[in-house]
Order: structure tokens, then sequence, then C-alpha cells
């Protein structure tokens, strides 16, 4: 729900050029993270809309496999991550809505 944030971090984040260049190509196409990187996005920019709330996981990723020393066996939950699909949330859509007004 939009009204949850202050009217100051809404203008903010109208504003913020990484936010409004995420939710246009967002707005194109469902996309995983691997795909916002294959765009040019760098991962501070990602992080930046995830930690805002304009982006989520479509699906949570998986929890995260370890071996008996606690290590991640292989890469395969780090690939699994970057191909987990996203989408924009309430505030994602609020944003791409003004940009398009």
């Amino acid at each position: 729900m939009i009204n949850k944030y202050a009217d100051e971090q809404i203008k903010e984040l109208l504003t913020d050029s990484s936010v409004t260049k995420i939710v246009k190509i967002i707005d194109m196409a469902s996309l995983s993270i691997l795909e916002l990187l294959e765009y040019g996005i760098p991962r501070k920019e990602i992080n930046h809309a995830l930690a805002n709330d304009i982006i989520r996981f479509d699906k949570s990723p998986e929890k995260l496999p370890t071996d008996e020393q606690g290590f991640v066996p292989s890469g395969d939950y780090y690939f699994s991550f970057l191909n987990s699909k996203i989408k924009l949330t309430d505030l994602g859509i609020f944003i791409l809505q003004h940009i398009q007004n």
C-alpha cells in the first residue's frame, strides 16, 4: 500500500534515475536479476530498488543449501538466485504510472 510511504520518500524515488530506469525495463517484460544485469543495470541499483520496495522477487529464492560444514556445495544456488524473476511492487507500479502520465 502506497500510504505507508512518506511523501518525501516517494518524491525522492520519483526523481531517482536508477529507480525510473528499472521500473521502465520491468514494465516491458518479467525479468530475472541476470537479465537486469544484462540490460546494464548495476548490482548496486538493483539492490537499491529491492531495498526501497520498488521491486521484489516473484517467488522467494530457495533456502540456501549447505553441506555438513555449513558451506554452499556448488554455484547452483547463486545461479538460481540470478535467474529468479522479479516484479514491481505496489510502489513500483505507482512510480511507473506517474512516469507514464
